[in-house]
């Protein structure tokens, strides 16, 4: 989950009025946060392409199963 920005934030006017300590806190949990969240979309993307590897597999088990079953000319795709 993002980071809540502290109260002296003004993101409409891309001010603040923090002190170095408070914007310092604020800077180190958005660094985490997007760190999380490169990881994450870096898991999303492997199962995607673990996924689509699945799929491909299934595909030419199909093809292969068809290919035992019946002639070739029979085969519909």
């Amino acid at each position: 989950m993002r980071p809540s920005p502290p109260s002296c934030v003004d993101e409409a006017r891309s001010r603040h009025t923090c002190t170095n300590r408070v914007i310092g806190a604020y800077n180190a949990e958005m660094e985490r946060y997007g760190q999380s969240f490169d990881a994450y979309v870096a898991a999303v993307n492997g199962y995607g392409r673990k996924l689509a590897a699945y799929v491909e597999a299934v595909n030419a088990y199909v093809q292969c199963e068809q290919r035992v079953v019946m002639p070739s000319p029979l085969i519909e795709g």
